[in-house]
């Protein structure tokens, strides 16, 4: 018999070594959670997103990564309060943030739990939620993730002078693994600037480069005025590649 939870898990995304994506969501000071869902598995949301979940939009990319999100939450929290004390709301910039219930808030204040910033990405019929459990620590805390699935056409490996900038292209050699993985950093860094008038097809306003302690990024060629309207001041990163995808984490505060 096929039961409503085992038609939930079966939605979860298990790739041959899913634990190299969540060991690369965890490699942050802060504690942190991914969730990973096959979009055309994820079946029954009614039971896992409250109505106006539901209702607040009909594509299946989008309701699986509001269930991605849920997941990330409650890895970061290492327990599952129940989905439907939580909601996965949209501010008017459009970035994601998620609202909990009376009985949740509670729990997470006596946590000393200040908020769980959340992003959401999906292609190629994956959705990934990344969530992170701000404590106070740092201020402004903001984080992005982003899954990019190989594409046939390998337009962005012809020409990635689009993207890249010399530096960076020099760097990576043409390494086509390279190049999509960094393309998914910037993709996340865009989604934490996202709202707040960020030039967002300059995408060599924002350079990646490896040192030592791995993958970094530049942003001064941010103009000041942007630097100083984002608040952010630090950065942190993570990537991974898995099978025909790329995942890349990133957290950024003041």
């Amino acid at each position: 018999m096929c039961t409503m939870r085992s038609m939930l898990e079966r939605s979860t995304y298990l790739p041959k070594n899913v634990g190299a994506i969540e060991k690369a969501s965890l490699r942050f000071s802060f504690p942190t959670g991914v969730g990973i869902v096959v979009v055309d598995r994820f079946r029954a949301p009614e039971y896992v997103l409250v109505p106006d979940e539901l209702a607040s939009t009909v594509k299946p990319e989008s309701l699986a990564g509001k269930y991605a999100a849920k997941i990330a939450i409650a890895q970061a929290l290492g327990e599952y309060p129940h989905f439907l004390h939580m909601e996965v709301l949209k501010h008017p910039e459009g970035d994601p943030y998620v609202k909990v219930s009376d009985r949740v808030q509670s729990s997470l204040i006596e946590k000393g739990i200040a908020g769980i910033p959340i992003s959401i990405s999906h292609d190629g019929g994956i959705a990934v939620g990344f969530a992170v459990l701000d404590k106070g620590d740092v201020s402004n805390m903001r984080v992005g993730v982003d899954v990019t699935v190989d594409r046939p056409d390998g337009l962005l490996e012809r020409h990635p002078q689009k993207a890249f900038t010399d530096s960076e292209i020099a760097e990576m050699k043409g390494d086509p693994e390279k190049i999509k993985g960094r393309w998914a950093v910037k993709e996340a860094i865009a989604k934490i600037l996202v709202g707040r008038g960020a030039p967002m097809t300059r995408w060599k306003t924002i350079e990646t480069y490896e040192d030592s302690q791995g993958l970094q990024i530049n942003t001064s060629g941010i103009s000041e005025k942007f630097r100083t309207l984002y608040g952010i001041e630090k950065w942190h990163v993570s990537m991974v590649r898995e099978g025909s995808a790329s995942f890349a984490f990133v957290v950024a505060h003041k």
